[in-house]
């Protein structure tokens, strides 16, 4: 499924900061997830994420970039996380998964967590 923003941004930071802010709602436990989500695996969610996924013009993604994607989450992600319902994911169990994952490797973490950042707002949004 994709989800876009109430509004068009002027520029890309803006955005940033609208998403930003949607990830501290949901962390918060402002926002909560869809109903039809919650009752999904993070596993079963990200799946269909991956498959609707486009890119910010509106194509599906690139075979190498969806191949990224699915790399990080089978190996730094479905280990701990996968098999978790979305409604059970709380910020302490992202946090001890976050301080937990690829300690020696700031990029890959950061990017594993970009992805699943973005997985997890489009389940509530």
């Amino acid at each position: 499924m994709w989800v876009n923003a109430p509004v068009t941004f002027e520029t890309k930071k803006e955005a940033q900061l609208w998403l930003s802010r949607q990830h501290t709602a949901v962390v918060d436990k402002v926002i909560e997830p869809r109903a039809e989500a919650s009752r999904m695996t993070l596993r079963e969610y990200a799946s269909g994420w991956l498959d609707e996924r486009r890119s910010a013009s509106g194509q599906p993604l690139r075979v190498s970039t969806r191949r990224g994607y699915q790399h990080l989450l089978e190996h730094q992600v479905y280990p701990t996380l996968g098999d978790r319902r979305l409604s059970a994911l709380t910020p302490e169990i992202i946090l001890t998964w976050y301080r937990s994952m690829l300690p020696n490797r700031p990029t890959s973490r950061a990017r594993t967590y970009a992805v699943l950042r973005t997985i997890l707002t489009t389940a509530v949004e």
